[in-house]
């Protein structure tokens, strides 16, 4: 007779709640390293810096949505307008500071000396975009789009460019900014507001849910990002603040996506990161910089612009080892990287 084995804790729901604590945590120590190192560095050290930051970063966040997909099955996938049930002991588990002392000893946040690394490349030109704009809502601009009074439930609106089949592939960077100028909260029904989505059909964010893509938007005072095939989301409620730009980067790692939001343009003051899962087969070929959700609530209305949207399609100016950064052109892999 084969003997039964206990479940190590690490395998039972408690030990992987634990680990996902620890994980949660180690996101805000790698936020307060990051801001406290990019302040410091010399102009020309902080691309390099960041690169190897990112990669770190990356790796805390395919732990913690592999936790959450294994701790959290039947939670992990909400409509669009509906709180994420994990998000108390999320916040909770960022401010306990009770297991610094060892998550501090690990070798994810102690960085290697890296060179300078980075990219040059136009902005996106939305006057060569596509706009669906039925109310006359949407202005644009060589590198923004602006909108006034835009009903995000009760409106088919967008604006979006065909790049062409798989052009966003598995591994892909993009830098913009947005700043709400005006949200209608409601009342149970809060504006929503798609800022960014990478997807393979183009319809609004409503008749997208269960498509191939990842989108970012904004919903009551909550910032999430949303994979659209399964509909498992991360929200932060950090970016409620309106007449306030934030600077957002967001990546693709094979099946981790991750977007972070800062209060600067130079991206040195990190506010807060939120990651998703997803299909890591998944190429993309349509590229929004706004959508609405479409779900027939009226009055739900949103202004604001969304601006200096750079894919990083260009060939990089060098990388640093050991990092597998946004690669080069089209989605596609770029120049070997050293590991």
């Amino acid at each position: 007779m084969t003997q039964h084995q206990p479940e190590r804790r690490d395998q039972t729901a408690d030990g992987r709640k634990d680990r996902l604590r620890w994980a949660w945590r180690t996101k805000r120590l790698l936020i307060d390293e990051h801001n406290e190192t990019l302040s410091a560095l010399d102009a020309d050290e902080r691309e390099g810096y960041r690169r190897d930051w990112m990669r770190r970063d990356r790796e805390n966040y395919a732990e913690i949505n592999a936790l959450l997909d294994a701790t959290y099955r039947a939670e992990r996938t909400t409509a669009p307008g509906e709180p994420l049930p994990w998000m108390p002991e999320k916040l909770a588990a960022e401010e306990d500071g009770s297991m610094d002392a060892e998550l501090l000893a690990r070798p994810r946040l102690q960085r290697p000396e890296i060179d300078p690394a980075g990219f040059d490349d136009p902005l996106e030109d939305f006057t060569a975009y596509t706009k669906v704009d039925p109310d006359g809502a949407v202005t644009r601009t060589e590198n923004a789009v602006s909108f006034e009074d835009l009903e995000t439930r009760d409106s088919t609106t967008y604006v979006y460019d065909d790049k062409g089949e798989g052009f966003f592939g598995s591994e892909f960077e993009h830098l913009f900014d947005f700043k709400l100028t005006g949200f209608d909260w409601g009342v149970g029904h809060a504006a929503h507001l798609w800022t960014w989505m990478v997807t393979n059909d183009v319809a609004d964010g409503s008749a997208l849910g269960g498509e191939e893509g990842i989108g970012l938007y904004r919903w009551d005072y909550r910032w999430r990002i949303a994979h659209l095939k399964t509909g498992a989301a991360d929200g932060s409620d950090a970016l409620w603040a309106l007449d306030t730009r934030y600077y957002v980067t967001v990546c693709r790692d094979g099946n981790t996506a991750i977007a972070y939001a800062y209060s600067d343009s130079g991206r040195t003051d990190l506010i807060d990161s939120v990651s998703v899962t997803v299909d890591g087969s998944d190429a993309y070929r349509y590229l929004f910089a706004l959508n609405t959700l479409d779900d027939g609530h009226s009055d739900r209305k949103a202004s604001g612009d969304v601006r200096h949207l750079d894919i990083q399609a260009a060939e990089p100016r060098g990388r640093p080892a050991g990092l597998i950064g946004p690669l080069a052109g089209r989605g596609q892999a770029g120049p070997a990287v050293a590991r």
